[in-house]
């Protein structure tokens, strides 16, 4: 890209701390846009949202229902990671946690729960770190005879459009990913017509939104409802 002298860059995620690169980047003076994550020190300006604190709030929201006996379900990527530290640290304590190697598919979410049922059989709630996982995680509960939520719920992460429509609809944490994108274009264009934007860091936050694979006996929900929300005012 900076061969090319492209007018800007946008990267999905952090830029990893290499020194020729910073250097090589530093040179061109090419605006970059880093998303889809958060730093207090971004190597020019970052739209983006806490993945720490992602998991901290599934881990209350989980907490709030008065599950116990949880696990998660999650991707070998760093973000991924970093959500189940999130969860961890406000959960208090070790989960059962299966590793899948990314990217994220129905298939490995099935593998998933099996290899979580296996740590702990009265597992009463699952966070998975993407849509697909949770997928695969609540039809690998049907063909186990599992009901989804009465005998095992389940969370996902980011908001994919399939969420309203599976059986039963899917609650996950919603990221606002066209959002993240206008800012960031946004953010190059000031640079480009030779303005810098009044802030290089952006949280664009999150949401829980929670549907039927949460919902306890007796308060089923027929529309979605945000419980949890990390968006900025």
């Amino acid at each position: 890209m900076i061969g090319r002298r492209v007018d800007g860059i946008v990267v999905t995620g952090l830029l990893k701390p290499d020194p020729e690169i910073r250097r090589q980047l530093l040179a061109s003076r090419i605006p970059v846009v880093e998303t889809w994550d958060l730093t207090s020190n971004p190597f020019d300006m970052v739209v983006g949202f806490s993945h720490l604190k992602v998991g901290a709030a599934v881990a209350g929201f989980f907490l709030r229902n008065g599950w116990e006996k949880v696990g998660i379900a999650t991707g070998s990527d760093h973000r991924a990671a970093v959500r189940r530290e999130g969860f961890l640290s406000a959960w208090g304590s070790e989960v059962p946690t299966a590793v899948v190697p990314a990217p994220s598919s129905v298939a490995l979410g099935r593998r998933a729960l099996g290899e979580l049922l296996d740590q702990e059989p009265d597992l009463q709630a699952v966070f998975c770190s993407a849509d697909t996982l949770a997928e695969g995680v609540m039809t690998e509960a049907r063909a186990r005879g599992l009901d989804v939520p009465q005998d095992l719920a389940v969370c996902g992460f980011g908001g994919a459009v399939f969420c309203p429509y599976l059986l039963p609809s899917l609650t996950t944490v919603q990221i606002d990913g066209v959002g993240i994108g206008r800012h960031a274009m946004s953010m190059l264009m000031q640079c480009i017509e030779g303005q810098r934007p009044t802030e290089h860091i952006l949280d664009v936050g999150f949401q829980i939104v929670e549907r039927e694979s949460t919902a306890r006996a007796g308060r089923a929900r027929s529309a979605d409802t945000t419980s949890v929300s990390d968006r900025p005012e």
